[in-house]
């Protein structure tokens, strides 16, 4: 199949990226997709910017197509942004031209020019505790002034009406909360690339790199030295395969990949731009626990549920509806603007938990009804356990029904009675595969509310854990053996 790209098409603070096909595209409705930039004037960037952008993004659906596929550039692009996204995506069996021998290229067309209100860091912010943990401990850090926040407006399907959605409800209750309550400067990024996506399309989608490599304009721009987005360090296990060999979740957003990804920028971009992910130090309880007992006010502002209305902070049916007041519960804060008998009555989650009683189901021998089918994230399963035992359902006495009531006694009876204090702690061995000062600076903070220990034991984690999670085992990664993102080489500084 051959793929021929249009010269990126620049209008403003809006790039459109249109190529054609030789066949049909069967992961996208579309060919073609847009990202904005809020405040910025693109036609400062060098179009080879926008082109490492696309191949960034678009090689990871090329690499799925199961045939051989030649992408035809407008104008030629260095070689190691080519080997970079190529073996970053497992893309073999894409071939990409023309090429040049350079070792690299500057992003900016004359001179950098930079926006008001430059920062040296960048939290890539979903709105939810983990990034208002991490947006939070930055500033008390670095100060408020020297912390972006950035959040991508990305409706989950194409349509004007979709994409106005998003963006009324993350300005109205992140965005605003974020600049008049924290008192920091925030910057949107707008695209429509996962709303062209077709459905069964998920091995073709982007992860991390949408924002670390999508947003490298605007961070550009404003000068940003160290960028992160937020996984818990619960996203990052791995199983082991019939050989014994562990195979990593989440593989190409690790610390190692990151280490590779930052060293690129840095020898093919010529900018000093860590990427890291900051957030691996923390799970959703610990991350609450820290913002209810040193950052209360961000705490009272979160907002996890994405199925609200646009003026609603919770829709009171999902499942992070669901996990929300049990993580405030556990750590005994009591939100007097939730309405507790309202989602223990009607929430779909948790009446399929209570409804899990009535099907005669026994306590294992450690204490918990086996796992259930509800509960769609199997590998922390045991801390939704942990959470729940740790709930104490007489802080909330007087603000439920009979009803609510007894749907929380049925689950704290089904699944509260073992508790798995692992999910508390930071792992020493996260902060050392961060490889940052920050890092350090970070979990110095946290070590005021968590435990900082030299090991995770098992059973700690669970029962019988399926998923292991032990930082001091690397993964190793094809972008390490790419000459020019060798982290470290060079006399570059640490990457994360």
């Amino acid at each position: 199949m051959r793929v021929d790209v249009a010269l990126p098409c620049i209008a403003g603070d809006t790039v459109v990226f249109r190529w054609t096909q030789s066949a049909p595209n069967p992961y996208q409705q579309t060919n073609e997709f847009f990202l904005r930039y809020e405040g910025i004037d693109l036609q400062a960037f060098s179009p080879v910017l926008f082109l490492e952008i696309f191949l960034g993004l678009q090689l990871g659906v090329f690499a799925v197509y199961g045939q051989p596929v030649e992408v035809v550039l407008p104008v030629p692009v260095p070689r190691p942004t080519v080997d970079y996204w190529r073996t970053y995506h497992d893309a073999d069996s894409v071939t990409i031209g023309p090429v040049a021998e350079d070792t690299g290229y500057f992003p900016w067309r004359v001179a950098p020019v930079p926006s008001p209100g430059r920062r040296s860091i960048a939290v890539f912010f979903g709105g939810g505790k983990d990034s208002t943990l991490t947006a939070c401990l930055l500033s008390e850090l670095q100060g408020k002034d020297d912390v972006l926040v950035v959040q991508y407006v990305v409706p989950s399907h194409p349509g004007p009406d979709a994409a106005a959605r998003v963006e009324r409800r993350q300005d109205g209750l992140m965005l605003r909360p974020v600049r008049e309550n924290l008192g920091l400067a925030t910057r949107r990024v707008w695209t429509d690339y996962l709303a062209q996506m077709r459905i069964g399309s998920y091995r073709g989608r982007p992860h991390a790199e949408l924002y670390t490599l999508g947003a490298l304009p605007l961070l550009l721009s404003h000068g940003v030295s160290l960028c992160t987005f937020c996984l818990s360090w619960t996203e990052y296990g791995f199983v082991r395969g019939p050989d014994g060999r562990p195979r990593f979740q989440n593989a190409r957003s690790r610390p190692e990949v990151l280490a590779t990804q930052s060293a690129h920028y840095r020898r093919a971009l010529g900018t000093d731009l860590t990427v890291t992910n900051l957030n691996l130090l923390f799970t959703g309880l610990s991350a609450v626990r820290l913002l209810t007992e040193r950052y209360p006010r961000a705490y009272a502002q979160f907002v996890s549920c994405t199925f609200g209305d646009v003026d609603q902070r919770w829709c009171y049916r999902c499942r992070k509806c669901a996990w929300y007041p049990f993580f405030g519960l556990h750590c005994g804060v009591v939100d007097p603007t939730f309405d507790y008998d309202r989602l223990l009555r009607t929430c779909t989650h948790l009446r399929r938990m209570a409804a899990y009683a009535t099907t005669g189901v026994e306590r294992s021998p450690t204490g918990n009804a086996p796992r259930h089918p509800s509960l769609k994230e199997d590998h922390v399963f045991p801390m939704f356990c942990h959470v729940v035992a740790g709930t104490d359902p007489r802080l909330i006495a007087g603000r439920h029904g009979p009803e609510a009531y007894a749907n929380l006694a049925t689950i704290k009876a089904l699944f509260g009675n073992r508790s798995y204090p692992g999910y508390e702690a930071i792992p020493a061995k996260a902060i050392d595969l961060l490889d940052h000062d920050l890092a350090r600076r970070v979990a110095g903070i946290a070590a005021n509310h968590l435990a900082v220990v030299a090991e995770l034991p098992p059973s700690s984690l669970s029962d019988a854990p399926e998923v292991e999670y032990d930082f001091g085992v690397r993964m190793p990664t094809k972008t390490e053996h790419l000459p020019h993102s060798r982290a470290g080489s060079s006399g570059a500084s640490p990457a994360v």
